[in-house]
This record gives structure tokens, C-alpha cells and sequence, in this order.
């Protein structure tokens, strides 16, 4: 995109740091090994303008045939698992929706940022806790 009106997101070129300190070696890890501008251009495979387009609509748009407060229970356990340090999903958005979902077991991750799967052991604690975690009443 060559419009000079705006400044581009420093997400989609790169430059936005996260405040978690394992978030911010994997994004500096991935711009130097190229890692980043092939999942970028994975991403915008159907052009730069509909994937800005597409990225703002969820961003900012408004989803009237959505609304994650008016999930229903499902059958089954649902789980969440959010880092206390993500910067890019507010936790405090996480917080509010489980808040109003009581049917969500909610797990905050204290120094953890977005990259759950870069965080070591954490795989085996979410596991431990799915499979130790009691049956739902539903």
C-alpha cells in the first residue's frame, strides 16, 4: 500500500514492540530469520487492500449477528487461556467476557504475553489441565 496520508500499522510491517519480553525475542527472531514477511505474505495472499480491509472490519467493525457474551454453554468443558502480558488481545477484554460467560474456566497467565506456544512447559500445563479438569455439570 503506497498512500502516504496514514502511517501503516506497526504490527503488519514489523515494528510494534510487545511488552511481554518472550514476545518481543520471537518477533526479532522471526523478522531476522524471514519468517515474518513469509507469514506476511501468506496472509495477504488475496491482495495488501482486502486483507487491510478485512484485518479493520474485525478490528473496528461492528458484528450484529455476534456477540461473544451471548454464547450459549456448550456440552463440554471450555477453557481459556490468556497471558497477563499479551499484547495484542486485551486481557482485559478476556477477563469481561468470562466474567459474563460463568461457564468458562478461565486461566490468566501471569508474565505470559501472546505466544502461548512459545512459552516453555506450557503445553504440558494446558494438558495437565484439560485432562485433570472435572466434568462439566452441563
Amino acid at each position: 500500500m503506497n498512500q502516504t496520508w496514514l502511517p501503516t500499522s506497526t504490527v503488519i510491517d514489523g515494528s510494534a514492540s510487545f511488552p511481554n519480553a518472550l514476545d518481543e525475542k520471537n518477533r526479532v527472531m522471526a523478522l531476522s530469520s524471514g519468517m515474518f514477511h513469509k507469514k506476511a505474505r501468506l496472509a495477504t495472499q488475496q491482495g495488501v487492500q482486502e486483507s487491510f480491509y478485512r484485518d479493520m472490519a474485525v478490528m473496528f467493525g461492528r458484528w450484529p449477528e455476534f456477540e461473544p457474551t451471548d454464547l450459549e454453554e456448550p456440552p463440554f468443558p471450555a477453557h481459556l487461556f490468556q497471558g497477563d502480558e499479551d499484547g495484542v488481545v486485551p486481557v482485559q477484554l478476556q477477563r469481561h467476557i468470562c466474567r459474563r460467560l460463568g461457564w468458562v474456566n478461565y486461566h490468566e497467565l501471569a508474565g505470559v504475553g501472546h505466544f502461548l506456544s512459545a512459552v516453555p512447559g506450557l503445553g504440558d500445563r494446558i494438558v495437565t489441565t484439560l485432562l485433570t479438569a472435572p466434568a462439566s455439570s452441563a
